[in-house]
């Protein structure tokens, strides 16, 4: 195994589990859906609701960006408004399975290309999973701060 094969592997890993860590931070988000919360780092307040959305709505974003990597069709990504959690979980499911090809016909050649922003797929994996990290932290700032002290 070449060392950007090895580095593919990764990074299509670290994108698989932070994609699991923000849906248990949505899912432990389920009875605080529509509260609000300013966390620090954020200018307004958010929902868990709001961050949900925005992250299933991201993932269809990031994966229409390695469709343009691979030269394939975009995916259409359906309505972002989501009633409960367990919806929005649903949609981050489907948004997985959509992304799946996409990620899986990456090739190790592809890593140092450049692509968006000057940004290359490496970064732009990266800045994928970063995604997913990032807000799961911030559902987990707005449920400590939506918790009774």
């Amino acid at each position: 195994m070449s060392e950007q094969t090895s580095e593919l592997d990764g990074l299509r890993a670290e994108i698989a589990a932070a994609r699991a860590d923000v849906h248990d931070a949505i899912g432990e988000g389920a009875g605080a859906w529509g509260e609000a919360a300013r966390v620090t780092g954020d200018e307004e307040s958010w929902t868990v609701e709001q961050i949900a959305s925005h992250v299933v709505e991201n993932d269809y974003f990031f994966a229409n960006q390695l469709a343009g990597v691979l030269e394939a069709n975009e995916l259409e990504a359906p309505p972002f408004d989501y009633a409960s959690a367990d919806e929005a979980l649903a949609g981050l499911h489907a948004a997985a399975a959509a992304a799946a090809p996409l990620l899986s016909g990456l090739e190790a050649d592809d890593l140092g290309r450049e692509w968006m922003m000057e940004m290359t797929v490496t970064e732009l994996l990266g800045a994928y999973a970063g995604h997913f990290r990032e807000h799961a932290a911030q559902v987990r700032a707005i449920l400590g701060a939506l918790a009774p002290a």
